[in-house]
C-alpha cells in the first residue's frame, strides 16, 4: 500500500510543536495527526534552535547572489552562526537572524 503525504502548513507546524512544548507526547501527537514522529520531532528541533523561523517553508528559487552577499554580511557584521544567515538566504528573512542575535 502507497503512503499519502500531505503538505503541513506552518500554522499546523507550530500548533503541533506548542502541544509538544506544553507536554503531549511525541508519539500520541503523531499517531492522531498521522505524521511521521521522526517528522514531528524535526520540527521540534528547528524550533528550539530557530523559533518560529525554523517552520516557515522556503520559498522555491534561486538564491540571487544579492541575498548571499546580505548572508556574508551577517555573518561578518554581527558574529552569527552560519545557520540563522542560511535560513536568511533561503528566504526566511529576519525572523531567524533575530532569533539568533538576541
Amino acid at each position: 500500500m502507497r503512503k499519502m503525504y500531505r503538505l503541513h502548513g506552518f500554522e499546523e507546524r507550530l500548533r503541533l510543536v506548542l502541544q509538544v512544548k506544553s507536554g503531549c507526547p511525541i508519539s500520541v501527537l503523531s499517531r492522531v495527526h498521522r505524521l511521521d514522529h521522526k517528522m514531528l520531532l524535526e520540527w521540534v528541533r528547528k524550533y528550539d534552535r530557530y523559533g518560529e523561523a525554523g517552520l516557515i517553508d522556503p520559498p522555491s528559487r534561486r538564491i540571487s547572489p544579492e541575498i548571499k552577499e546580505e548572508a556574508v554580511r551577517l555573518i561578518l557584521e554581527k558574529s552569527l552562526p552560519l545557520p540563522p544567515c542560511l535560513l536568511f538566504s533561503r528566504g526566511v528573512g529576519d525572523l531567524a537572524v533575530a532569533h539568533c542575535s538576541s
